[in-house]
């Protein structure tokens, strides 16, 4: 009996530990999403005259380098307009209302995200499952 009960801890202690793994790595994947949707709702925000990356990490309560990756992201993806510089900002680069949480998603998530799509399925794979 006793033999049985260290075992289930054993066996909880790993799945927790597991849990705990998942956990961390779907909060990371969400706060990067989130921070992009606050990054980019505080630039449309600031209209024509754009922000700082300064001014958005103080809002985001984080450092500027972290929201600098992030409108780096932005950026490639062509949500924003980068200026370098003493006198340079961030502004949008279409309408926010011609920008979706979809293409803010694409920008900052990875192939490997949490929801990505499987790049090669096997033959035999249908749906229903069978």
């Amino acid at each position: 009996m006793l033999t049985g009960i260290v075992a289930n801890r054993t066996r909880c202690s790993s799945l927790t530990a597991l849990n705990v793994t998942y956990m961390v790595t779907v909060m990371t994947a969400n706060s990067r999403m989130a921070s992009a949707v606050h990054i980019m709702s505080f630039v449309a925000y600031a209209g024509d005259e754009g922000t700082t990356s300064e001014a958005i990490a103080k809002s985001l309560q984080t450092n500027p380098v972290v929201v600098r990756k992030i409108l780096k992201l932005l950026e490639r993806e062509g949500l924003v307009a980068l200026c370098q510089g003493r006198h340079g900002g961030v502004g949008l680069r279409r309408p926010a209302s011609r920008i979706t949480l979809g293409q803010i998603y694409k920008a900052v998530e990875s192939e490997t995200g949490i929801f990505a799509m499987r790049s090669q399925v096997h033959e035999d794979a249908r749906w229903p499952a069978r």
